[in-house]
């Protein structure tokens, strides 16, 4: 029988029990199906960003805890082993913006950070309050290969991956 249509495969194991290879496989296809479910999400707001049809819905937003979540489920997602530092403020820091984007661009810049820092070295997540300014500065640093400065200005077009031989960086 076919597995699409609800047959079991002898060497699988019992569908309808969950066990054997079956259930293993079953579990990293539906782990690949969120995968590409996300990366089909992101290709459909680029086009629509492109199009000039992004919509940003600002409200009142905790940011530390908007923060926190991004990069908590970002290590989860892309490497629960590696160290994470964390520098943020003890106190509730309310701020204006689109939870749902800046949840998306932080964890970007935290997955990329995970993704090239040496295994030794801890990724830093500060967010600093400048009341003076009226400013939040939220910086992740890692010690991967950075940019240099020749591509720095290709880093923001569509699809580009630099070669990453460039020293320690910051991104913000």
């Amino acid at each position: 029988g076919s597995l699409l249509h609800g047959g079991g495969d002898p060497e699988l194991g019992d569908p309808a029990r969950g066990n054997g290879r079956m259930a293993e496989q079953m579990g990293i296809m539906w782990v690949q199906a969120k995968r590409w479910n996300r990366l089909i999400e992101t290709f459909v707001e680029i086009a629509n960003i492109e199009q000039g049809d992004c919509i940003l819905k600002f409200g009142r937003l905790e940011l530390v805890s908007v923060l926190r979540s991004a990069v908590d489920q970002t290590v989860a997602r892309v490497n629960p082993a590696c160290k994470v530092d964390r520098d943020l403020p003890d106190k509730l820091v309310w701020a204006r913006g689109d939870q749902q984007r800046l949840e998306q661009v932080f964890s970007h810049v935290v997955s990329n950070a995970l993704r090239y820092s040496p295994s030794d070295s801890p990724v830093v997540i500060a967010c600093k309050e400048h009341e003076a300014e009226g400013q939040l500065v939220v910086s992740v640093s890692d010690r991967g290969p950075g940019i240099s400065e020749d591509l720095r200005g290709a880093i923001f077009e569509r699809f580009y991956q630099g070669s990453g031989e460039a020293g320690p960086h910051s991104g913000v």
